[in-house]
């Protein structure tokens, strides 16, 4: 299977993506758009993965090749092949589908208790609560067609998917201790107000929920075909 992840961050290194990929002995293609790298086509590509970004999708006019890709995604949908989009990957797949994104109004930064909804079209083996890691201050809503799956204290949209074709969080679960020091580098100040109520930088990086998240971050993957 041809796996195609899309990269907004220096700090994105796709390890356990690439990890899942090597195992499964699937290619694993990485683009940075933002560095003018080429969007595949879409019969090129059978999961497409797009990741998390510092730009916000209400940016396009800054950052035009976020247009391309909400194009890419809707053409990825329209041909039936799965899509995996996480945090600002999740809005742009949220956009595509015909959802809004918006400041949030706060950031919501650390690992969080996530809780899953209830309804139709909620997979039963998603676990009931979860702890994820979040760096957002951005939200979406979730599109008309796609079924809200989870929610969390701050943001009650978490979470949603399209049938079985696609998956769209807000949450970080494909994050090693590396990816999260380079965001706590990247963002100082960010990590100094986490850090104002007497939370510590070794919360924030949160080494031992990594292993649960990533074993969730495989089943979602495994549960969209791979």
């Amino acid at each position: 299977m041809n796996v195609t992840v899309l990269q907004h961050l220096p700090l994105d290194d796709s390890t356990l993506l690439q990890d899942w990929c090597y195992r499964r002995g699937h290619r694993l293609t990485k683009i940075r758009p933002g560095d003018g790298e080429s969007l595949l086509p879409v019969e090129a590509t059978d999961l497409l993965v797009i990741l998390g970004g510092a730009m916000s999708v209400y940016e396009q006019d800054k950052y035009s090749w976020l247009t391309d890709e909400i194009e890419l995604i809707r053409a990825t949908i329209a041909a039936g092949r799965p899509v995996f989009g996480l945090c600002l990957g999740g809005q742009l797949l949220s956009a595509a589908l015909g959802g809004e994104v918006t400041s949030a109004g706060f950031k919501e930064i650390g690992w969080h208790e996530v809780y899953r909804t209830d309804g139709p079209g909620v997979p039963d083996d998603w676990p009931e609560r979860h702890v994820s890691f979040q760096w957002h201050g951005d939200v979406f809503t979730i599109p008309e067609g796609t079924v809200r799956t989870a929610r969390s204290e701050m943001s009650p949209n978490q979470a949603f998917v399209l049938g079985q074709q696609a998956i769209g969080t807000q949450f970080h679960v494909e994050y090693v201790v590396d990816d999260i020091q380079a965001m706590i580098a990247r963002c100082p100040d960010d990590a100094a107000r986490y850090c104002a109520d007497g939370r510590t930088i070794e919360s924030l990086i949160g080494e031992p929920n990594i292993e649960p998240a990533r074993r969730w971050f495989e089943s979602m993957l495994e549960w969209l075909g791979g």
